[in-house]
């Protein structure tokens, strides 16, 4: 099974999480112009089956890392912080 950073799959899940607007807001549209021509259609919402999450062994993954936060190699430089030392240092 392929690793996936905390971060990538953060980024699947948004992914996932837009385009399934993006299916919810095609149905939205389809239905106010089927209601604007009169007509009703109840299997209309039922062309697009929701698709996400159909992998059962990916459902019960998807949280898994945040149950157990990893400690993360932060290299980065705090130019606020270091400014504020600085100046209190010349004080």
């Amino acid at each position: 099974m392929m690793q996936v950073s905390p971060e990538q799959m953060q980024a699947m899940m948004y992914q996932q999480m837009m385009m399934q607007q993006q299916v919810q807001m095609a149905q939205m549209q389809r239905a106010l112009q089927q209601q604007k021509r009169g007509s009703t259609n109840p299997q209309m919402f039922m062309n697009m089956p929701g698709h996400v999450m159909q992998n059962p062994a990916a459902s019960k993954s998807t949280f898994a890392f945040m149950d157990q936060p990893q400690k993360q190699d932060d290299k980065s430089f705090d130019f606020v912080k270091d400014a504020m030392k600085t100046e209190n240092k010349k004080k």
